[in-house]
């Protein structure tokens, strides 16, 4: 019996039985905490449980997509936001296991060590894909995909602007510092990258400190300009990174002097660009739809009892510019 038929007549069961008191056969759910309840009301599509890392616009488009897809398959989707926390990723992969869902599309936190959450959902029957993030070398054999942006891409394409930058505008020498995230492999792809497309210019690295989340890279990036008033360049290595290095220049004397190269798009970001402060010089932006579609498909595919081929997607990024914002 193929795997969608099956769990959907598990979970007829269920109901009929009265074990079921979260998810019924027509669609209702009752949220938890960290649930932010289905997308829409399951016919003949899929039910998906949806994991998000955290609210912000890149996971917010990843969640609208999915739920727009499930929607016009007859489907529902079911949204945990994890709040960059790997104990509720586990929660949230316990629960979807005991919900009966016919797939979860997840970006795992921290490679390796979300392994037995992933396993165990797995292990329960029901099919995982990776997006964003995974669980390291032995993500193929566990998990049905992996769609990520291009993260080392992501970097080299901004990394490839500040060069330019650099030739163009400060002769070929420049003091950079950093805005990471290296607890993730993502990240660490991205700092890579922008630091590979900077090889054979005189850089030097002032900072590279974690500031990830737009209130504490604030206060890293005003910590940095104190420590280094003469910085050139700070990049960020994703949107909370950008949006703070980008505040905490405008509101210092620094304004004119530090430019900010980043990672990721929003509205925020995008007003940024278009504000002519000249601080924010370009961003490169994941192109959410595309991978949103990507994990979608690759659910679908899962749910047939099918892996994906190829089984890692690698999405490419968009680079935008003030001249450049659309």
């Amino acid at each position: 019996m193929p795997h969608s038929f099956r769990r959907r007549a598990q979970r007829a069961l269920m109901s009929i039985l009265g074990i079921v008191s979260v998810v019924a056969v027509a669609g209702c759910a009752v949220s938890t905490p960290g649930d932010t309840g289905p997308g829409g009301d399951a016919e003949d599509g899929p039910v998906i449980g949806l994991v998000i890392q955290n609210a912000q616009f890149f996971f917010q488009g990843i969640q609208d997509e999915i739920e727009a897809l499930a929607s016009a398959g007859g489907g529902q989707v079911i949204v945990t936001n994890i709040n960059d926390d790997s104990a509720q990723l586990a929660q949230a992969m316990q629960t979807y296991a005991q919900r009966g869902v016919d797939v979860v599309l997840v970006p795992a936190l921290s490679g390796d060590s979300d392994m037995t959450a992933v396993q165990s959902t797995v292990d329960a029957g029901i099919p995982v894909v990776c997006y964003n993030q995974c669980i390291g070398d032995a993500s193929e054999d566990i998990v049905s995909a992996f769609i990520r942006s291009d993260g080392t891409s992501l970097g080299t394409t901004t990394g490839e602007a500040a060069a330019e930058y650099i030739e163009s505008e400060l002769g070929g020498t420049a003091s950079i510092a950093l805005l990471n995230c290296d607890i993730y492999v993502e990240c660490q792809l991205r700092k890579a990258g922008f630091k590979e497309a900077l090889e054979g210019l005189d850089v030097t690295y002032v900072a590279d400190q974690e500031g990830f989340l737009a209130d504490k890279a604030v206060g890293v990036a005003q910590d940095i300009l104190t420590a280094h008033p003469d910085v050139d360049m700070i990049w960020a290595v994703n949107e909370g990174g950008t949006v703070g290095a980008r505040s905490a220049i405008a509101a210092s004397d620094n304004v004119g002097k530090t430019v900010v190269f980043g990672t990721d798009i929003s509205p925020q970001i995008t007003e940024f660009l278009t504000t002519d402060d000249g601080i924010l010089l370009a961003t490169t932006g994941q192109d959410t739809k595309a991978i949103a579609k990507a994990a979608y498909d690759a659910g679908l595919t899962a749910i047939g009892g099918e892996k994906s081929d190829p089984f890692d997607v690698l999405v490419p990024g968009v680079l935008f510019t003030p001249d450049r914002p659309e």
